[in-house]
């Protein structure tokens, strides 16, 4: 699963980190492997490490997230390889055009690989609602693309997600939900 977003701040290396602990959690004889293609921040690598995740090589691997990163290069190489891409994106008017042009750019070739997962959604913004539910003026913001059912909230949890490694119920329940959506 290939995790990408041309905006910082999206959530791709969390969902991969989350994921990869999820899977652990849900599947305990599974081997998990990370991939961090941002070579300029390592951001995966370096809180994998800190999370104690058990990671396996790529090859010997049942699952592989791979975390994008903003500013990867070879989206085409690795979106070629995946079994899935999810295009993370806030629900945020700078965010939302950007990550457009990206999938348009992008991700066109492979859009039927390819999920819009919203992340850092607000649960109490009805602007916010609308935008991750299609509604109004937000009906066809990335048309000739799939978008996730579910979403990713902002809450706190995740961010002592991202120090802990540990989940609440909510975050998990929540992840789950995610985790299996992009599965089928």
């Amino acid at each position: 699963m290939l995790v990408v977003g041309s905006k910082g701040s999206s959530g791709k290396t969390t969902l991969c980190l989350a994921f990869a602990k999820l899977v652990q959690e849900i599947w305990p004889d599974a081997k998990v492997a990370l991939v961090d293609l941002d070579t300029q921040q390592w951001s995966s690598t370096q809180f994998a490490q800190s999370l104690e995740l058990k990671l396996s090589p790529p090859e010997e691997a049942n699952f592989i997230f791979c975390d994008g990163g903003a500013k990867v290069t070879q989206v085409a190489e690795q979106a070629e390889l995946a079994g899935r891409i999810v295009l993370t994106c806030t629900p945020g008017p700078t965010e939302i055009p950007v990550n457009q042009h990206f999938a348009n750019t992008e991700l066109k070739p492979f859009a039927d690989k390819t999920r819009i997962l919203f992340t850092r959604v607000k649960h109490n913004s009805s602007m916010d609602r609308d935008i991750v539910n299609g509604t109004g003026n937000f009906a066809n913001l990335f048309d000739g693309f799939t978008k996730c059912a579910n979403w990713v909230h902002e809450w706190q949890d995740y961010r002592t997600f991202a120090f802990t490694g540990q989940f609440t119920p909510k975050t998990r329940e929540e992840l789950t939900r995610v985790l299996l959506e992009l599965q089928r």
